[in-house]
């Protein structure tokens, strides 16, 4: 193949190549919007203390879960323990918590309070001291 040839197909193969680029539109990685949506613990600022658990204890807590924006609809409020404590089991509506996310509530109304029982559970083997245990609460839109 002469130069002259060789140099005109290189450059046919390049324009169509980008021409073949330029037609294809690129697809382009969408961060997911985040749901706007916050936790209000109505009855309690958020920390719970039991004080002294013989062997069980229990709290009504009551949550409200809201929209940026106040608009109505209904999210799935999840609960999960961050840090457990092998010493006690704790329970939310009668669900076992663990460290994996469980789903307390699937269709709570944005904007409206809900009430929630947890449940503290202390063997009679159990080491004295106190519990360090955090429950994390997540809520999404549905």
């Amino acid at each position: 193949m002469r130069p002259a040839n060789a140099i005109a197909m290189l450059l046919a193969l390049t324009l169509s190549a980008g021409s073949i680029a330029l037609a294809a539109p690129r697809r382009r990685a969408v961060a997911p919007v985040p749901d706007d949506v916050t936790i209000t613990f109505v009855s309690r600022p958020g920390l719970l203390d039991l004080g002294s658990v013989v062997h069980k204890a229990s709290e009504t807590i009551q949550i409200r879960v809201d929209r940026r924006g106040g608009s109505r609809g209904s999210a799935t409020l999840r609960a999960y323990l961050v840090s457990p404590d092998t010493r006690c089991s704790i329970r939310v509506d009668g669900q076992l918590l663990g460290a994996a996310p469980i789903v307390i509530d699937p269709q709570v109304p944005i904007g409206a309070v809900a009430s929630h029982r947890i449940n503290v559970d202390v063997p009679v083997t159990a080491a004295e001291g106190p519990l360090n245990t955090t429950i994390a609460w997540e809520a999404s839109t549905n």
